[in-house]
This record gives C-alpha cells, sequence and structure tokens, in this order.
C-alpha cells in the first residue's frame, strides 16, 4: 500500500516525468546514433568474411583429402550404425538362447528327486509302487 501511494506520488509530478522522459531520449538518440555510424563498416566486415567464408569452403570441397575424408568419415558412421545393430541383435539370441539358469534349476529338481528316491529304497520302498 505504501509502495502505491509513493508511485502514485511519482506520477503525479507529470513536469519531473517529462524532463526524465526527454533525458532518456536523447541519450538513445545519442546511442542510436553511434549504433548507426558503426553499422557500415560492422557491415562491410561481415560482407567480407562471409565471402573469404566461402572463398576457403570452395577449397575445402575443391581439396581431394578433404573428400576423401569425408566419406570415410560417413562410412565411419555407417559401420558404427551397423556394429551397433549387430550388437544388439546378438545379445537379444544370447538372451534368447541362455539355458544356464533352466539347466541349474533341472540339475537341482533332478538331485532333489534322486535324494528322494534313495530314501525311499533306504525305507523299503520299491521302485514298482
Amino acid at each position: 500500500m505504501v509502495s502505491m501511494k509513493e508511485e502514485l506520488v511519482s506520477l503525479s509530478d507529470l513536469d519531473s516525468l517529462r524532463v526524465q522522459d526527454q533525458a532518456k531520449r536523447a541519450a538513445l538518440n545519442v546511442e542510436k546514433e553511434k549504433l548507426e555510424e558503426n553499422k557500415g563498416p560492422v557491415h562491410t566486415t561481415l560482407q567480407k568474411l562471409q565471402e573469404n567464408n566461402k572463398k576457403l569452403q570452395k577449397q575445402l570441397n575443391d581439396n581431394e583429402t578433404h573428400s576423401q575424408l569425408s566419406n570415410l568419415e560417413r562410412k565411419l558412421a555407417q559401420l558404427e550404425q551397423n556394429n551397433f545393430a549387430i550388437k544388439e541383435f546378438v545379445a537379444s539370441k544370447k538372451s534368447e538362447t541362455d539355458y544356464d539358469p533352466l539347466k541349474v534349476k533341472v540339475f537341482a529338481l533332478v538331485k532333489e528327486y534322486n535324494t528322494l528316491l534313495k530314501d525311499h529304497l533306504k525305507t523299503g520302498g520299491s521302485l514298482a509302487s
């Protein structure tokens, strides 16, 4: 509430606001003029740099070593993708054919069954029953 009253007081002083506005406009106009003075040389420098960049890019594209290197990089990227796909395929097939946990479980069941059969025979039971 206090800040609203202070703001209302500052806004009611129109002459002060006009002076502040004129000072701000003058400062902005000075800055605008400086920026416009720099615009021409900066634009010229930009054009020169762009032309130089195009020239260097053309030289690079015309360079046989660069062309070979680019082709080899593309080939390497393709081979890396193929390698990744093959590794994923192998991993999925390996997980499909991983019977070790099942083998361990079966051997444990056979051992338990043999133990039960031995106990049954020791107690005088027969296998025919």
